[in-house]
């Protein structure tokens, strides 16, 4: 066990002690205690109780966990681009709190692993590839994502319903007797009536 003097200028060290686990338990001048590993120790000089942290408790505290939540995100984020609520979601799953997720979610940002926009554009991109899906329809399940409405808006725009439509319509093989349980199936699957009618040939539903 080791224990510091008063020191006068700003937060210190009280007492650092090594745990049976390897980690460390921290008692701070301002009363407060924490654990950390040993890396983090040494990082920080918390087993220097001569030297003054010259931060606050609550500095040092989202600094080293922020480290921490990145080291336990960047495996979710690398492997395939994340919404920002996804990445704040699973970072509140791991325990860590409100301040942190603001500084680590920050960074991220800069560093290219969150970005919502291209989410967007990428997702809407796979869709008009892979599915046939309306406008509409496609916006919703970005939204639900987490994706602003703002965002998703602009994702959508280059989705042609009419072109959506006729592409339904080329892939099924709709015989004529067949349209009037078409037009339920789209309208339920978000394409507009107007669009409906255009590529369906009436002016009626």
């Amino acid at each position: 066990m080791r224990q510091a003097v008063e020191n006068e200028n700003g937060l210190y060290v009280i007492e650092c002690n090594k745990n049976d686990d390897g980690k460390y338990f921290v008692t701070f001048s301002n009363g407060e205690t924490e654990t950390f590993s040993e890396d983090e120790v040494m990082e920080h000089c918390l087993y220097d109780i001569s030297v003054p942290l010259n931060c606050s408790f609550e500095d040092l505290v989202i600094k080293i966990k922020k480290r921490r939540a990145l080291k336990s995100i960047v495996g979710y984020v690398a492997r395939t681009l994340r919404t920002e609520r996804e990445v704040r979601e699973r970072l509140l799953f791991l325990g860590y709190n409100d301040a942190v997720i603001e500084e680590t979610v920050a960074y991220l940002k800069t560093q290219g692993y969150i970005d919502d926009r291209e989410y967007a554009r990428k997702y809407v991109n796979t869709s008009l590839k892979t599915k046939i899906e309306s406008r509409k329809m496609c916006m919703y399940k970005l939204v639900q994502k987490g994706i602003s409405d703002d965002i998703a808006e602009e994702a959508v725009r280059v989705i042609d319903d009419n072109e959506q439509i006729q592409k339904l319509m080329q892939k099924k093989s709709v015989r004529q007797k067949e349209k009037s349980k078409l037009r339920g199936y789209l309208y339920s699957k978000g394409f507009s009536v107007e669009s409906i009618n255009r590529v369906l040939g009436d002016d009626t539903y």
